[in-house]
Formats: C-alpha cells, sequence, structure tokens
C-alpha cells in the first residue's frame, strides 16, 4: 500500500552476511599465504607482489646480511664468485659446501698444482648452478663421480651458484688459465638466456637478493663488455 515502508527480505541480509564473511575468509586466507622472501620483499604462495621496485632501506639491509657469507662473495669483476676457503652451512649447522684456497669447490685441504698430475687429463667445469652442484654436499658432486669413474681424469669445479653463461665464461677467462687444463666443459642452462640479459638479480626472480653483475653485448660483430666493475655496495 502506498506509504508503507518495504519490508527488507530475510534473503538480501542472509547474502550480504555471506558475502561479508566471504571477504573475510579471503583476507584470513592471504594473510596465512603472505610470507616475507629471504630477500625481505613480500610475496603470496611464492610469487613476489607488486609493485617490484624495493626500497633502498631493503636493499642495504639485504647487502648488510651478506657480509658475513664466507663462500659465495661479492666479487667487483663478476659480481658474485666462490670465496677462498669458505664454507657454507645448513640451517642445522652441517656442512653443505667447502672451497679452497683457490676459491673453487673442493675440500678445503685440496689445492690443484699449476700442471696437470702425470698421467691424467685435467677438465675444468665452468657454469651455473648444476656445474657448482647446487644442493649437493662433498663428495656427491658429479665432477667427484667423474674422478671416480675414470681416474685418468682430474675434475677441477669452477662453477658458482646463479651463474649466467657470460660470468661462467669471465671467470674461465680470469682464472681458469692457471690451471692448465686440456678440456673445458661449460654448462649451459636454458634461462641463462634471461641471465645473460639481466644486470640485477632482483628483477630477473624478484623472491632473491638484489646482487649486480657484468653483461656482455653485440657490438659491431664484437663482444663488448659493460658494467664491469660493478656498481658499488
Amino acid at each position: 500500500a502506498p506509504g508503507r515502508a518495504r519490508r527488507r527480505r530475510p534473503g538480501g541480509r542472509r547474502r550480504l552476511a555471506a558475502l561479508a564473511i566471504f571477504v573475510a575468509l579471503l583476507e584470513l586466507v592471504a594473510r596465512l599465504a603472505t610470507r616475507t622472501a629471504p630477500n625481505g620483499m613480500p610475496s603470496v604462495l611464492g610469487y613476489p607482489l607488486l609493485p617490484f621496485r624495493p626500497t633502498e632501506a631493503l636493499i642495504r639491509g639485504w647487502q648488510a646480511s651478506t657480509v658475513g657469507s664466507s663462500y659465495v662473495v661479492p666479487d667487483a669483476e663478476l659480481g658474485w664468485c666462490v670465496g677462498a676457503s669458505g664454507v657454507s652451512k645448513n640451517d642445522d649447522g652441517s656442512v653443505l659446501y667447502t672451497s679452497n684456497a683457490q676459491g673453487l669447490r673442493a675440500p678445503a685441504d685440496r689445492v690443484y698444482a699449476e700442471q696437470p698430475p702425470a698421467g691424467r687429463v685435467r677438465v675444468l667445469t665452468v657454469g651455473d648452478s648444476f656445474t657448482h652442484c647446487d644442493d649437493v654436499t662433498e663428495g656427491d658432486t658429479w665432477q667427484e663421480a667423474l674422478e671416480a669413474a675414470r681416474p685418468d681424469l682430474e675434475v677441477v669445479n669452477l662453477g658458482v651458484p646463479g651463474y649466467g653463461t657470460d660470468q661462467a665464461f669471465l671467470r674461465w677467462r680470469r682464472d681458469g688459465g692457471r690451471f692448465q687444463a686440456q678440456l673445458v666443459l661449460l654448462g649451459i642452462w636454458p634461462e641463462n638466456i634471461c641471465r645473460n640479459l639481466n644486470l640485477i638479480r632482483y628483477y630477473l626472480v624478484p623472491t632473491e637478493g638484489f646482487a649486480v653483475k657484468p653483461r656482455l653485448v653485440a657490438d659491431g660483430g664484437a663482444l663488448r663488455l659493460v658494467n664491469s666493475p660493478t656498481l658499488g655496495r
């Protein structure tokens, strides 16, 4: 009847309450699924949240957290590299990687002579984490397995976690020549193409750190090195 107030339908209130509960549940799930990545940036189920641009304070904080590392260390020419006589440990304190005094992944007491041992072929391996053998403990790298299978070989591990092909080449050119290897193996993984185009690790993998690397660019039929030495800390 005219002038009579309309009654709200009970169904409308129920739908509104259901919507409020649904939104609250979404908020709860989002909060539970959101984590802080090791570099300090938020991520949901492993995916970084926009915007991707970190603050200077966050970058400085990450840099400060890496100062104590003795295994992977900053390198002005290569961005980062395996340090001399370094140790990397698991969360439980057990040793994961060791490097020798020459900055190679090897037992601390193993030192490679300038010339290969008599009767053995020295193989130099350069590349990324697959060459370095990330997450594999000492004694279980494929280099050591190859030596065990072929006693006539001496296999040297110059791999470095996170390297692009450009960094692997630059490390071989700087550090590899002194080992007088008869054979050099370059490990390549398809993602190295992206790494070769990248200068700042964060913009390639936003859940990781802010390490800076050099890059090779095509210039008149040759390769020109840029950003080496790398940007200062």
